[in-house]
Parts: structure tokens; C-alpha cells; sequence
């Protein structure tokens, strides 16, 4: 099965862990649409002697469509030869449905995904490309919209089948190969807004193959995730809010049980302002971003600085407006 096919389940059903009610994606969405933004037009200032360089070259361009999502990337190196392309397209009611990024001047296709959805709103198939094989979904549901299998397929040939019987807030998930034998079965056990609780992996032999737990504040706001492997402790994570439910702090605890602060957001009265986070407790440094903003609450400059490269960067935007 392919990883695009992993995810795309783990979307589907229910199985992500929830996000804060402020989501930071969906926030510069707004506000890029608010704005009318047509065209983002980046250009990085590469540091020398510890300040910026005063002359920037282009590295990305991004055009919008009037709800403020983003419909075409083109990323530049210094030289201004184009390196990578990703086109996005949504339907009427602002659904992603095609998803393509290439090679260069859309040179080669790397990776594709087209979604599709029945007059019932519920996905009916996903297929593309996932940089080796064609691939394609299949989502089946009884009468009453429950799924109840998904089906998939590489180069046309299936791979892997899984049975789904929802029970409450309960799912029972059978995950077979092309042959029909059983690989893994999955229990998932949400809370009433349908955020996961409990998810439980197991294979044939009924041996747990891994398991994650969550709480919640209100059932809504995700404040601790735990994950092992078998018996053993992979993370523990912890969340943080402010008074509006924006994050604030992550912090993650791994095999050894040291907690570490690993994801840091600061605001302004509105918007994000600095984000940091760090890749491992042993890192001594945070990679950081600061952001600054102009009246219209888009983005005008970006000061970043990557603790794994000791690489510092500022990034310039300009706009085109519908």
C-alpha cells in the first residue's frame, strides 16, 4: 500500500489527532483572502558578517484564488532557475481535488493526488501518482454513509484491503493484504466531537504493535498525546494554550521520560509573531521564525534561522492584489 494511501485513511476515518480550535493554517488562509492577495512573490536575503544581504533573489511565487488558497508554487534557486512547481485545484465547496508537484518547469511529475466525492459529499476514490507507482483509493459505504471498506490498488494491482465497523465511538478497523489474509486489526475510540482517544494496533497474532492515548480540554483542545511501541515509550507530547485556545508550548518527553519544551508560538494582538521549535532534546539551540506583517495582515517580512544548519535568513514578500 502506498504512504499517500496511509494518510489519506488515517484523514478519512477520523483517526488524526485534533488541532486547536485556532489553527494557524486556516488563519493565514483568511487572511490572504481578507487581504484580496492575487500573487506572493518571496525573495530571500542570504546572510553574510551576520546581517542580510541587501540584495534578495526571487525564491518562490504563489498565486491565490479569491478564498486565499493557494493554487500554483513555483520555488526559484539563486540563479533563478526554476526548481520545483506545485499546482493545487479545489471544487465549489473549497475542497482540495488535485494536488501535482514536479520536477523543475513542470518537468517531471514527482507526486499527484485527485480526490473525489460523491453527491453525498462523502470521498468515493482517491488516485495519482506517488513518485513510484500510479496508485488508486476506493472508499465503499453502506446505506446509511457509514465507510465501511477501503480498497487499494498500485499500478492497477490490489495491495491491501480494510474492513471498517463503526459501533458509537468505536471503530473496528481489519486491515488485509491482496490475498485476503489478515495483516492488522485497529481499534479507535473518539470523544463526542470525534477527536481520538485511543487507537490500538495489533497484528495477527494479537500482539500490539503500537497505541496512542490523548486528553482533551472539552473535548476540543488536545493536551497530551502518548504513543508506544508495543510496551515500550516512543514520545509523550503536552500542549499549551492562551486565553483565545491558540497554541503556545509543546513540549515531548521520548524513551528517556525528559521533558523538553519543542514548539514555542508567540502573538501579536492578532497574528503569529515568532514560532520556535527544536528537532531533539539534545539540540542547544531553537530554529526560530519572527514574523512581521503589514496593515492588511499579510506578511512583509520573515526572519528565520535554522539551528541544524546555523543558517540565517530573511525573507522580503511583495504582493499583486485581485
Amino acid at each position: 500500500m502506498t504512504k499517500t494511501g496511509i494518510a489519506v485513511l488515517l484523514m478519512f476515518v477520523g483517526m488524526g489527532i485534533a488541532k486547536a480550535q485556532y489553527d494557524l493554517k486556516v488563519a493565514e488562509r483568511e487572511r490572504m483572502a481578507k487581504a484580496g492577495v492575487k500573487t506572493q512573490t518571496e525573495f530571500t536575503h542570504d546572510y553574510k558578517d551576520g546581517q542580510p544581504s541587501e540584495q534578495g533573489y526571487k525564491s518562490s511565487v504563489k498565486q491565490f484564488d479569491a478564498k486565499g488558497n493557494i493554487t500554483e508554487t513555483v520555488n526559484y534557486d539563486a540563479a533563478g532557475k526554476v526548481i520545483s512547481t506545485a499546482v493545487y485545484q479545489y471544487d465549489n465547496k473549497n475542497r482540495q481535488v488535485n494536488y501535482e508537484r514536479y520536477q523543475g518547469n513542470r518537468e517531471k511529475l514527482q507526486y499527484s493526488q485527485k480526490i473525489v466525492y460523491g453527491a453525498d459529499d462523502n470521498k468515493t476514490r482517491e488516485y495519482g501518482f506517488d513518485g513510484v507507482a500510479s496508485y488508486s483509493n476506493a472508499y465503499i459505504y453502506d446505506n446509511s454513509g457509514k465507510l465501511v471498506e477501503i480498497q487499494y490498488t498500485s499500478n492497477q494491482q490490489p495491495v491491501e484491503k480494510r474492513k471498517l465497523n463503526l459501533s458509537g465511538n468505536t471503530t473496528d478497523i481489519r486491515i488485509y493484504d491482496a490475498g485476503n489474509s489478515l495483516l492488522f486489526k485497529q481499534i479507535n475510540i473518539h470523544n463526542d466531537k470525534g477527536n481520538l482517544l485511543s487507537e490500538i494496533k495489533t497484528d495477527h497474532t494479537g500482539k500490539t504493535v503500537y497505541s496512542i492515548s490523548c486528553t482533551y480540554k472539552n473535548d476540543i483542545l488536545l493536551l497530551s498525546e502518548t504513543k508506544k511501541r508495543g510496551d515500550v515509550l516512543e514520545y509523550e507530547k503536552f500542549y499549551r494554550y492562551d486565553e483565545y485556545d491558540r497554541p503556545i508550548m509543546e513540549e515531548t518527553a521520548n524513551m528517556d521520560g525528559e521533558k523538553y519544551v519543542s514548539h514555542e508560538y508567540r502573538y501579536n494582538a492578532e497574528y503569529l509573531k515568532e514560532e520556535a521549535w527544536k528537532k531533539n532534546r539534545q539540540s542547544k539551540e531553537f530554529s526560530k521564525k519572527k514574523m512581521q506583517y503589514g496593515d492588511d495582515g499579510v506578511y512583509r517580512e520573515i526572519e528565520s534561522y535554522f539551528a541544524t544548519y546555523k543558517l540565517y535568513s530573511l525573507y522580503k514578500y511583495t504582493y499583486e492584489y485581485h
